[in-house]
């Protein structure tokens, strides 16, 4: 999904169990292209127990999480 900065943003959750509990794994990937043919590409994950997955403070945290995740900033010149 493209954002009005100009990165590029996609979600995706994953299941598990980590000793014994079940787990869900929220991952969240920014793109920012570097023209003319260059992209920096961000990571971010958060994991939760699924239990609480709809408890108040975990959905306000997760909130929290993508609001700043859509709003990274990248350099705006290519590295050495």
């Amino acid at each position: 999904m493209r954002q009005p900065n100009g990165n590029a943003f996609a979600r995706y959750e994953e299941e598990s169990v980590d000793k014994g509990q079940k787990i869900k794994i929220l991952y969240w990937l920014v793109a920012n292209p570097v023209p003319p043919k260059h992209a920096r590409i961000a990571t971010f994950s958060y994991t939760i127990l699924q239990r609480k997955e709809r408890d108040s403070a975990t959905m306000r945290d997760i909130q929290m999480l993508e609001k700043e995740i859509l709003e990274a900033r990248f350099a705006t010149e290519l590295g050495a």
